[in-house]
């Protein structure tokens, strides 16, 4: 095992364990926070939670696989940074964090670009980059950093542990 696959293993569990969380989250406050005139249920939640996955599948999936390929780079370098070369590793962590929210709006803003131009044969691109800049940057911006202050040391943290780990069994041999 090297210091990137480590990098990569402890982002990846540290951003399925996030999505889970702010899946719980969302759904927790829906349903304590629902609207009085309708009846929100656990059911409910989940089939519009579905639906909306369904219908909009391409996006998703398009962003998915974005992700994984940012956990990818960021992962492996935010490894090989903490275990080879020993730099700060809530910094690197929460970097490496703030660097999955910033792809995330790149590539929402150019998938919706594709998908807009394909639906309306190229009209109103520019409005649908803008709307992401306007309505998306900010807010996903906020995300990151808090979410990479929240997590950061905790990935960073375990990142050099593994390492600590590999080195030591690296001087055994």
């Amino acid at each position: 095992m090297t210091a990137k696959t480590i990098g990569r293993k402890i982002l990846l569990k540290y951003a399925i364990f996030s999505v889970v969380t702010i899946s719980l989250l969302l759904t927790v406050n829906l349903l304590i926070f629902g609207q009085d005139n309708v009846q929100i249920t656990l059911g409910r939640v989940l089939s519009t939670f579905g639906e909306a996955f369904v219908e909009d599948l391409d996006f998703v999936a398009i962003q998915t696989i974005l992700t994984l390929v940012t956990i990818w780079y960021a992962g492996g370098l935010c490894g090989q940074l903490i275990i080879e070369k020993r730099k700060n590793k809530f910094i690197i962590g929460g970097l490496a964090t703030l660097t999955l929210w910033i792809s995330l709006f790149i590539g929402s803003t150019f998938t919706a670009v594709v998908i807009h131009s394909v639906k309306y044969a190229g009209h109103g691109t520019e409005s649908v980059i803008l709307n992401w800049i306007i309505y998306g940057l900010v807010p996903l911006l906020i995300l990151g950093l808090i979410h990479g202050l929240l997590i950061g040391f905790p990935v960073g943290h375990e990142i050099k542990k593994s390492g600590d780990k590999l080195n030591a069994l690296q001087q055994n041999v």
